[in-house]
Order: C-alpha cells, then sequence, then structure tokens
C-alpha cells in the first residue's frame, strides 16, 4: 500500500524549542477495492448457507442434514382460458361440471334397425335441471363412424355385432353415458362383380319394349325370347317408367345394363311397382313380385364386392295405374335413393 512521503512542519515546543519528531505515515484508503472485499465476503456467506441447507445436529458426532430438492407442482392449467381455447378437467383430462350444484343429465338410446342400417335417437335424453335443448351429443357406432347428431341413420358396412355409445353433455359439461348392441346379421347373399369399374364408361341402359298383354314373370320371359318378334329397344338413363312406356297399358319392359358398385359392402335394395317386376344381379332372381296388383315393395339385402354387376329389372303392365322404383343404401352412406344415371353403365 502506497504511503504519504510528505513530512509535517516542525512546530515550536512551549518553549520555542522546535520539535524534532516526524509525523507517522498515513495508508491512502483504495475504496473500490474496500468494496470488492466486502462482495467477495457477502458472496462466501451466501454459498456456505445454500449448502449447509437446513440444520446442524451436534453431539457424540456432528451430522449434517442436506434436504433432497423438491420439484415445484406445475401451476394448474385453466383450460376455460380464452388464450387456451378448451374446457375445464380434471387430472386426467376428463371435463368436469364448471358448476358444483349442477345434476348430471340422463342418455338415452333409441334405434331402429332393417339390416344393417340403424335409424338412432339420443333427443329423448334427459336433462333433470330442464336445459335438454343445451345437451350436445357424442355417438361412437362401434364400427370406426361417429357422430355429432342429436338423431339420423347410420350404414354398416359389414355384418357381426357392434357397441354403440351414446356421451350426452350438458351447459355445465356434466356428462353421461348409454350403450347399447347393435346386432348385423348376415346377408342374403354375396355377389362377385362381372368386371372391374373403367376410367370411361357409357351412362345408361338398354331398354326391350314388348307392346301386349302379360299375364305374369313367366309369361313376359316367352314373349322376350331371343327370337320373339315385336320386340324394339330404346335408351335410358334410369329404371323409370316417363319416357319409356310404348303406351298407357298392357306392355312389358327389360331394363339391362351394369350397376356400378363403388365400395365393397352391405347393400339393400328396393324394388316397388304396379303391376309385376323382378330384379336380377348376375344370374340371380334376387326379387320378384308377380303377377297384378297394386303398388308394392321388395327388398333384398346383400354383400356387393365392388365393380360392375349386370343388371336386370323387369316390368309389365296390366291395365290402369302403373308404378317402377327401384331404390338402395349403398355400403357406408346411410341413405337411400334412387338408382340413378351415375350408378349405372351400358355393357355391349
Amino acid at each position: 500500500m502506497p504511503y504519504s512521503t510528505q513530512r509535517r512542519r516542525s512546530q515550536s515546543g512551549p518553549h520555542g524549542a522546535k520539535s524534532n519528531s516526524r509525523s507517522l505515515p498515513v495508508p491512502d484508503v483504495d475504496e473500490s477495492g474496500a468494496t470488492r472485499m466486502v462482495l467477495v465476503v457477502v458472496a462466501v456467506v451466501v454459498v456456505v448457507v445454500l449448502a449447509v441447507g437446513a440444520w446442524w445436529s451436534l453431539g457424540s458426532g456432528s451430522t449434517i442434514y442436506i434436504p433432497e430438492p423438491v420439484e415445484a407442482a406445475p401451476a394448474p392449467v385453466d383450460a376455460s382460458t380464452p388464450e387456451q381455447g378448451g374446457e375445464p378437467v380434471d387430472p386426467a383430462g376428463v371435463p368436469v361440471a364448471s358448476n358444483p350444484n349442477n345434476r348430471p343429465p340422463k342418455a338415452e338410446i333409441r334405434t331402429s334397425q332393417q339390416h344393417h342400417v340403424i335409424d338412432f335417437s339420443g333427443i329423448f335424453s334427459d336433462d333433470p335441471d330442464g336445459d335438454d335443448e343445451d345437451l350436445r351429443y357424442q355417438w361412437d357406432f362401434g364400427d370406426g363412424s361417429t357422430s355429432k347428431d342429436g338423431r339420423g341413420q347410420h350404414c354398416y358396412r359389414d355384418s357381426g355385432t357392434f357397441e354403440v355409445t351414446l356421451t350426452v353433455m350438458d351447459a355445465d359439461r356434466a356428462t353421461d353415458v348409454a350403450t347399447r348392441e347393435i346386432v348385423v346379421p348376415e346377408p342374403s347373399a354375396e355377389l362377385h362383380p362381372q368386371r372391374p369399374i373403367r376410367d370411361s364408361e357409357v351412362a345408361g341402359l338398354e331398354v326391350r319394349r314388348y307392346r301386349g298383354e302379360i299375364v305374369d314373370l313367366a309369361d313376359m320371359d316367352r314373349k322376350f325370347a331371343p327370337d320373339a318378334p315385336g320386340i324394339d329397344v330404346v335408351s335410358s338413363d334410369e329404371v323409370v317408367l316417363s319416357g319409356i312406356e310404348p303406351r298407357s297399358d298392357h306392355y312389358a319392359l327389360s331394363f339391362r345394363g351394369g350397376l356400378r358398385v363403388p365400395i365393397t359392402g352391405l347393400y339393400l335394395f328396393a324394388l316397388t311397382s304396379d303391376d309385376g317386376s323382378r330384379l336380377r344381379l348376375g344370374n340371380q332372381s334376387l326379387i320378384t313380385l308377380d303377377g297384378h296388383h297394386g303398388p308394392k315393395t321388395g327388398r333384398v339385402w346383400l354383400k356387393l364386392h365392388a365393380g360392375v354387376h349386370e343388371l336386370q329389372v323387369d316390368y309389365f303392365q296390366g291395365a290402369s295405374d302403373r308404378a317402377l322404383s327401384l331404390e338402395w343404401i349403398g355400403a357406408g352412406s346411410g341413405l337411400k335413393r334412387r338408382v340413378g344415371a351415375a350408378d349405372l353403365v351400358r355393357l355391349p
């Protein structure tokens, strides 16, 4: 440390004599060095405190206890905040009711079934707090298909046993679950196509017409033999009477072409006629409505493989009223509709 070399001036003593004493050297104060020293001491103290952790126990020997580190619990997430856009959930991730006084709803499933098609409804579920209109629905049909509708129609693509589950949630996010077993039996027949679907197809059907009285389908087969006289041929986009009838009474029509089946699965066909009619796919007669009668509907339930299936619909009309239509519910569609122009192709 530097010392001051400045001497004090001699002063006269009490008797006027000069003093020969010298002043002691005084060190200069380095304030920055002192500050650093204080900081070092503080840092050492902090390190010691953190290392010791909790307490000392002194007895026959000295023991130092350092507690295990404790991980802080994550802060609870309010999933209902707008920033996160969700709903309140419990630790397992299940939505929880936001109103502790709310009573949960009661889920109820109602179904009706026709072969592989079910009409489902959850609208009879009840909210004991009187807020039925605020109920939300979540369906699981057991085949990988779901719906959020209160009611509707579902079409199974395969036969088997399926568990339908309905989850109902009220406005306060309380839930209830109901289940029902659906058994889809085996179809009446399984048919393979005559050829695959092609990228370029000629739409429509060939229609053979006969003018004259027909007694029944056997009589029609005879009069439509390959060499039978009195047959002419026209075209039609669909299986319809309008624009195809040769006259109002006593005639017969035979629609022939290919049916495009887009995916393999279960299909329900409905043939309605007044008077007689018949549906054939490939070489199989599937629906027969013979004789003279008012409107009748026949149904057949099939498993069809994807491709083009040969289609033939025969119809004869006696007198008075007349009607003819062919409808189907396609695999997975759940929608009954008329077999239309997009489903039909010409065959050579």
